[in-house]
C-alpha cells in the first residue's frame, strides 16, 4: 500500500508513505516529482474523482501505456487507487498493489482506501495548519526581539502570554522563565517606596479590565534580583468581539532619561545662580523675542519687577524712537551670530519702567537650548562713567 501526494501547483506527484510484504523492495525513492502530464489516463480518472481498479496490468487499453509501462518495472500485477481531496481539489492518491498475482479488488477495499484517505488528508491538513501557526508564533517572536522595547502580553488573570527578549533581559530571566507566570506578582507588585502594590490598583490589570488603553509616564518595575527601575509604560486590552482576553504592555526603561532630567536640572541650576549673582544685569530671550530670563539687576535697573517682564516682548527695555527697527536688528542677529558679540558704535540706552532713559553696554550672546535658540544679553548702566 502507499500514498502519493500532488505538488502544490499539480504538476508532479510523489510518493511519500509505503508499507511493503516481506521480501518486496520499497521503490519510494524512484517514485518522487513523476511529471503528471506522463500519466495522461491515470490522471484523466482521479480528475473525475474515480477510483481506478486493475485487475491485470498486462491488459491496461493502448492509451495506459505510460502507466502500464512504470506499474511491469515495479512488477505489478493489479492494483486499486482511489483519489484523495480536500474540498473540490485533488490532493493525492492512496491504494493498494499485488505484486504476487493479479487479483480483483471488492467494494469493500474501496471504501477502506476512501476512509484511509480522509484520515491522511485530515492529518496532513492538521499537520500544516501547526506548522504555520508555528511559523506566525516564530515570525511574530523575530518581530518581537527586533525591538529594544520591552513588551509582554497577558490573559485575563495577568498571566504572561509572551514576551519579548528585550523585556525578559531587563527584568532579568529568561522568556521561558516568564511564559505563564503572574506578571503582576513577577514585575510589578510593590510601589516606589516598598509598600504592595495591590490587584485591582494595577492600572495594567485596570486596562484590560474595562477595557480601555492606558499610559503611564513613570512607575517602578522589578528585577528578579530584587531591585527596580523608573519605566514608562502603555497598557492596551486585547478585544475579540468587544471583549476583552487580556492585554499588551510596552514600556522602556526610562533610568537614563531621569538621570538625564536630574543632570539638566542641576545644570539649568547652576546656570541661575551665576545668572543672579552677576554684578550686570542679564536677560534672555527666545527666537521670538520675548523675556524668558532675568536676574536681579535687570529688576533693579529697569524698574521693573520679574514677574512683569517674563513673557513680555524686549523691546519693552528699549526706548521708544529705537523699537521699530529693533525686531530685523534681532531677526539679523539670530541668524549671522554664533559666538559672543558686543554691540557698539552707536549710542545705545534702556528705558526704564517709569520712561526715564539711561546709557548702556549690551553684550549678546547666542545659547542652544532645548526650547530652540536663545540670546543672552548682558546690560551694563554707563551712567556714571558718562558723566
Amino acid at each position: 500500500s502507499y500514498v502519493f501526494w500532488f505538488s502544490d501547483d499539480g504538476t508532479t506527484m510523489s510518493n511519500t508513505h509505503e508499507w511493503c510484504a516481506a521480501g518486496i523492495a520499497s521503490e519510494t525513492d524512484k517514485l518522487q516529482h513523476l511529471p503528471v502530464e506522463s500519466f495522461p489516463w491515470w490522471m484523466e480518472r482521479l480528475k473525475r474523482f474515480e477510483p481506478i481498479s486493475i485487475s491485470c496490468v498486462d491488459d491496461l487499453p493502448a492509451e495506459a501505456d505510460a502507466e502500464r509501462e512504470i506499474l511491469q518495472t515495479q512488477g505489478i500485477q493489479s492494483l486499486i487507487v482511489v483519489p484523495m481531496t480536500k474540498g473540490d481539489a485533488l490532493v493525492g492518491f492512496i491504494g493498494f498493489d499485488s505484486v504476487q498475482a493479479p487479483r480483483t479488488w471488492p467494494e469493500e477495499d474501496i471504501t477502506l482506501l476512501r476512509l484511509l484517505g480522509e484520515m491522511f488528508v485530515n492529518a496532513r491538513e492538521h499537520q500544516r495548519a501547526e506548522e504555520k501557526r508555528a511559523q506566525l508564533a516564530h515570525d511574530i517572536q523575530l518581530l518581537l526581539d527586533s525591538t529594544g522595547e520591552g513588551i509582554w502580553g497577558v490573559d485575563l488573570e495577568a498571566r504572561c502570554t509572551f514576551i519579548n527578549k528585550a523585556a525578559a533581559e531587563m527584568f532579568g530571566y529568561a522568556v521561558e522563565e516568564v511564559i505563564g507566570r503572574n506578571m503582576h506578582q513577577l514585575v510589578h507588585h510593590s510601589r516606589p517606596d516598598g509598600s504592595p502594590y495591590l490587584l485591582h490598583e494595577c492600572p495594567i490589570v485596570g486596562s484590560f479590565r474595562t477595557g480601555q488603553s492606558c499610559r503611564v509616564e513613570e512607575d517602578m518595575l522589578w528585577r528578579r534580583d530584587g531591585t527596580s527601575f523608573p519605566a514608562e509604560y502603555s497598557s492596551f486590552p486585547v478585544l475579540e468581539n468587544g471583549t476583552a482576553k487580556g492585554a499588551v504592555v510596552t514600556f522602556q526603561d526610562i533610568t537614563a532619561r531621569k538621570r538625564a532630567e536630574v543632570a539638566l536640572r542641576a545644570s539649568e541650576e547652576r546656570f541661575r545662580t551665576v545668572v543672579e549673582s552677576s554684578v550686570n544685569g542679564l536677560v534672555m530671550a527666545d527666537g521670538e523675542g520675548r523675556i524668558v530670563l532675568l536676574n536681579r539687576q535687570i529688576e533693579r535697573l529697569f524698574g521693573y519687577r520679574r514677574e512683569e517682564l517674563l513673557g513680555r516682548p524686549i523691546e519693552v527695555l528699549i526706548p521708544h524712537r529705537f523699537r521699530v527697527h529693533h525686531p530685523s536688528l534681532r531677526a539679523a542677529y539670530q541668524k549671522t551670530t554664533e559666538t559672543m558679540m558686543p554691540v557698539r558704535g552707536r549710542d545705545l540706552y534702556g528705558m526704564r519702567q517709569d520712561g526715564g532713559e539711561f546709557p548702556v553696554e549690551i553684550g549678546l550672546s547666542p545659547i542652544e537650548t532645548g526650547n530652540g535658540p536663545m540670546t543672552l544679553a548682558s546690560v551694563m548702566d554707563l551712567t556714571e562713567r558718562k558723566r
